[in-house]
């Protein structure tokens, strides 16, 4: 547990991503699909969701009263559904960032949960929970109804995952079982207690280890397990197909078995069971021992052949392990972890300077530096319970449970010298300007000097006291007067420090005296106990002067701040608390450990506290230029208190809301009180605020909020409207007084009115017609306000509804219109590719002789259209489901001549597939022949008359363009009308240097820079009038279609909001 979560990049095993906000521990997380957002659950039951690519915070969800167990998202990430400690599920809406209901059935925690959807359904609409009371339940989410609850477990389920139709959950042993779901295909018919679905018990397996399952995970077809040692289980689950098999192939050898068996007595004691079991579905199994005792895993696949696990273990520190899917092995890659200490510390001092901090746990001793918060050096040690600088901070005293006293020098990381010093724990070194006193459970305290032999530093002993009791703790008075020692006997005596003459006995704890320290001017002493009280004597007579209960565990370190009567105190409640000695008041308290504080120190300067704790952190504050103001401090520790009363169940402080059962299965995801009554403080100011403005004249200052922030007062109600989270604003309107209810619903309507926060304020109306619906209906005064409120609510949401259809609609005609494209541009690049094969290959088909559709030859190749027209040469295609095509000549370099007709049919017209189809055009046939002299019909075959008549006007309907001329000399230009009308392709009919313009060549939304180019026709299609223009030699003009007001204008289109 820790307050920074880090985002890994396993390719080079570096931290990508660090954020950090909360200082609660961490509890769960889960990762949204996409691998954008972060899902963080807290101890307090809050739940945060953080950007990746930014590191920054989203919201802050709260709904749980006690510590977040799981959290899990849909598949589509619009959902979050959360278990707690509290035996609450809540379902959130990511979007909305609210809660949308809360989930109670369970008696005990909550400690997985999923999402599951009906087969045929993409909805999921069911959501599976296990928990500590041995059941598992499944819930219509539709409903807000538990469907199914079934107890099979004799002991309580730790987690559970789904896995197609299995549901695997593990116990308090070594053993997964499997649920299968059975669901009802017709809605009428259900089963015979109502529910869609059903839950069987499957079949269970066994992992390698002996330890209770704490964790399981799938991904893709692997299912992956561990428990509380280092043995990590890999199980690949067939398929559907591989399932069928091996039943069947199990079932054909148990009959070959019978059959086989010559005693019928022994044939049937076999059977024969031909339905599909776990054995069917599970494949390999492999298992891998970790480099530790293991927390939790992620699966990541890597590649089709190779997947990566990593593995966190208990002593802070990611594992690598790469599992090869070919021949299911597991192999270790390598190990990330920080440098720090791998078990939690137990000591800790600073140096003379304050510029570096050493600290002592079971495994090592580390130094760090102040300024950078990493470790400079590290000496394997014993277990450490004290650690010590010695004068010049170069070397350092070292003491440990088995009584040794090591001296070693900083620089080197060696160890000078060992003593056996004491008969069991060293439980405090203390240092005074002359020499260090030591004392340990054999009830000794021992004192030393630092000589030189031989150029060596040793350590020499000089004075031993001898006690009845183990000694705790030691202190020297600054006067060096007196030295004090605390005693298990929960007494604390007082010693002469010249001679070791008893002096006075302090005494008055209940249980044994875990610190003591002496303030600077040597008259207060502080002592700690086990008894969560801390005592203030005073050195002139031995007498108490104070005492109070401190913490709500026991003190184990109390220091006092240089040259003051300020002391700080720690207790194994993990909270750091400072204290006036004199007026007995509490200062401040410093939170920020999540588990026990093994020790703490003020520094020699009094600027920064340090201390260590079981949360296997060091935690280093530092004195600001803040002041500190104690009513201040005493209102948030009120709050705080209130809050964690809350939590615990201590208070009942749920809001009741009309309409809504407290004691109900399903109910609503309320917040915490206090931030409900935060937001109903905005927004009760901010109306007070628009009351002010209202009674004012208009010569009258404007208020100084108003005025920096350049708004009127109803856009400063509406302001603060807005800056209420939608979670925390239904709640904050239940605080709300009646004598503002009627001026904060008149000010939400002029809002709408001004088409400002439509959405917000229309949902704040309905939440307080919903809330007071009782208030507001029993009187006959709120009747104009209320219809007031439903007509302009009603009017503005309409507006915006036609502007969402029209939106739709249009965004749905551009979707189309860019897949036809899209196609367009893909049938062109078929083309190209086809030409450019047949040029390179003689065996494929020419390019123009292939047809792009979706048909497909027997050689793969897309064949020809089924026209019916002759090629230029004569030759005719074949059928669809011919082998063979007919080669295209080559085009005439003087244009390209159109497909021939028969004689008698009209001219079909071109249709091309990036542009919308049009209706045919009036007159576009061709009148029949009349006679012998009569022209032949266009695109006649060869060997007819060669007589071309005028080509008409194609379509009167659309005026030629305007202002366009052809240059001097040149033949008059011929207008074509683009729009789905056949052309007339004769050759010569375009002279060179002829002017022809062509009206609406180009889509309305079409972009150019007045340079277009003219493409080819597709191949197997007659090219319209600009292509054959253009092939002729003529000077081509293309115009572009009129707006519309569906394909948009010549400027790519209308604007849409």
């Amino acid at each position: 547990m820790c307050r920074k979560r880090l985002a890994l990049e396993c390719r080079d095993r570096t931290a990508c991503c660090a954020v950090t906000w909360r200082d609660f521990p961490v509890t769960h997380i889960a990762l949204r699909p996409g691998n954008t957002v972060l899902a963080v659950g807290y101890q307090d039951g809050s739940v945060g969701m953080f950007d990746l690519d930014s590191g920054d915070r989203t919201v802050l969800l709260h709904g749980h009263k006690r510590a977040i167990q799981t959290l899990v998202w849909n598949s589509s990430g619009t959902r979050l559904a959360s278990g707690s400690l509290d035996t609450e599920i809540i379902v959130w809406d990511a979007v909305e960032e609210s809660g949308l209901y809360r989930l109670r059935g369970h008696k005990e925690k909550v400690n997985s949960v999923s999402f599951l959807s009906k087969p045929g359904e993409e909805k999921e609409r069911f959501l599976i929970s296990v928990s500590s009371d041995r059941m598992i339940k499944i819930w219509d989410l539709d409903t807000q109804h538990c469907q199914v609850s079934n107890i099979h477990h004799k002991a309580q389920i730790n987690t559970m995952v789904l896995m197609s139709d299995l549901v695997i959950c593990a116990s308090d042993d070594a053993t997964l079982r499997f649920f299968k779901i059975t669901w009802q295909s017709d809605d009428e018919k259900r089963f015979e207690d109502g529910a869609e679905l059903k839950l069987d018990y499957f079949g269970s397996t066994n992992r390698s280890a002996t330890d209770k399952t704490t964790f399981l995970t799938v991904s893709k077809n692997l299912l992956v397990a561990h428990g509380l040692k280092n043995v990590i289980d890999i199980w690949k689950l067939n398929d559907a197909a591989e399932a069928r098999k091996r039943q069947k192939k199990r079932v054909k050898k148990a009959k070959r078995k019978i059959e086989a068996s010559e005693n019928g007595e022994a044939s049937s004691e076999i059977i024969v069971n031909e339905d599909e079991t776990i054995e069917d579905r599970l494949g390999n199994n492999v298992s891998h021992k970790s480099g530790g005792k293991l927390r939790g895993l992620s699966v990541i696949h890597a590649s089709a052949q190779e997947i990566k696990i990593v593995a966190q273990h208990t002593s802070n520190q990611l594992q690598m392990h790469s599992l090869r899917s070919d021949v299911f092995l597991v192999e270790n890659l390598g190990k990330l972890t920080l440098a720090g200490h791998r078990d939690s510390p137990l000591a800790v001092t600073f140096s003379s300077d304050n510029r570096a901090i050493l600290t002592g746990s079971n495994d090592c001793v580390k130094v760090w530096s102040v300024e950078t918060c990493k470790p400079v050096r590290t000496v394997e040690t014993e277990p450490v319970t004290t650690v010590a600088y010695v004068r010049g901070d170069r070397q350092a005293l070292i003491g440990t449970k088995t009584g040794k006293l090591l001296l070693v020098d900083i620089a080197s990381a060696d160890i000078l010298e060992e003593k056996e010093a004491h008969e069991g724990e060293i439980w405090q070194i203390k240092s005074s300007k002359q020499d260090w006193a030591t004392v340990g459970t054999d009830g000794q305290m021992k004192l030393w000097k630092l000589d030189f032999k031989k150029d060596t530093l040793t350590l020499k002993h000089t004075k031993t006291l001898q006690l009845k009791e183990s000694i705790l703790g030691i202190e020297f008075t600054k006067d060096k007067k007196f030295i004090a020692v605390a005693l298990i006997d929960s007494t604390v005596k007082v010693f002469y420090r010249d001679t070791l003459k008893f002096w006075n006995s302090m005494y008055g704890h209940s249980l044994p005296v875990n610190c003591l320290a002496a303030s600077d001017d040597s008259t207060l002493m502080a002592t700690g106990s086990a008894d969560r009280t801390v005592k203030i004597w005073g050195m002139d007579f031995a007498d108490c002067h104070k005492s109070f209960v401190a913490h709500e565990k026991g003190v184990v370190s109390v220091s006092w701040v240089v040259d003051t009567h300020l002391f700080f105190s720690m207790g194994k409640d993990g909270f750091i608390k400072q204290w006036d000695a004199d007026g007995f008041r509490l200062i401040q308290i410093l939170s920020g450990h999540q588990d026990e504080i093994n020790m703490g120190l003020v520094s020699y300067n009094g600027d920064m506290v340090c201390s260590v704790g079981k949360d296997k952190s060091i935690r280093l504050w530092e004195r600001s230029e803040e002041v500190v103001v104690l009513e201040d401090e005493e209102r948030k520790r009120r709050e705080e208190e209130a809050k964690n009363a809350y939590q615990s169940g201590e208070q009942d402080a749920d809001t009741v809301i009309p309409g809504v059962n407290p004691d109900a299965e399903a109910a609503v995801a309320q917040i915490h009180p206090d931030l409900a009554a935060n937001a109903a403080e905005r927004l009760i100011d901010s109306i007070e605020i628009h009351y002010q403005e209202k009674v004012k004249n208009e010569n009258d200052a404007k208020h100084p909020i108003l005025a920096q922030l350049a708004l009127s007062s109803v856009d400063y109600v509406i302001k603060s409207i807005n800056e209420i989270h939608q979670q925390e604003l239904e709640s904050a309107l239940l605080l709300l007084p009646m004598q503002f209810l009627t001026e904060f619903m008149k000010i939400c309507c002029d809002g709408i009115e001004r088409r400002k926060s439509v959405e917000r304020l229309s949902y704040t109306l309905a939440a307080v017609e919903r809330l007071f619906f009782t208030q507001l209906t029993a009187s006959s005064r709120y009747s104009q306000l209320l219809e007031r409120c439903r007509k302009v609510t009603e009017d503005s949401l309409c507006e915006l509804k036609e502007v969402a259809d029209f939106n739709h609609a249009v965004l749905s005609l551009l979707q189309s219109s860019m897949g036809i494209r899209r196609r367009a541009v893909d049938r062109t690049k078929r083309v190209r590719y086809y030409k450019i094969q047949s040029q390179q290959s003689p065996k494929l088909p020419k390019a123009g002789a292939l047809r792009m559709g979706n048909e497909s030859s027997k050689k793969g190749i897309p064949p020809p259209e089924k026209s019916g027209y002759p090629t230029q040469g004569g030759a005719s295609y074949p059928s669809q489901g011919g082998s063979s095509y007919p080669s295209q000549e080559k085009k005439s370099p003087q244009g390209y001549p159109g497909a021939p007709v028969p004689p008698g049919q009209a001219v079909q017209p071109p249709h091309y597939p990036n542009q919308p189809a049009y209706p045919p055009a009036p007159h576009q046939g061709y009148p029949p022949s009349a006679g012998a002299n009569a022209p032949p019909p266009p695109y006649a075959p060869p060997g007819a008359p060669q007589h071309y008549p005028p080509v008409p006007h194609q379509n009167p309907g659309y005026p030629p363009a305007q202002g366009m001329y052809p240059p001097h000399g040149a033949p008059s230009p011929q207008h074509f009308q683009q729009g789905g009308v056949g052309y007339q392709v004769i050759p010569g009919q375009f002279q060179p240097g002829q002017q022809v313009i062509v009206n609406g060549g180009f889509d309305a939304g079409a972009r150019f820079n007045g340079n277009a180019s003219i493409p080819p026709p597709p191949p197997g299609c007659a090219p319209n009038a600009a292509q054959v223009a253009q092939a002729q030699g003529a000077n081509v003009q293309i115009s572009q279609k009129k707006d519309n007001f569906v394909t948009g204008g010549g400027g790519g289109g209308y604007t849409m909001w």
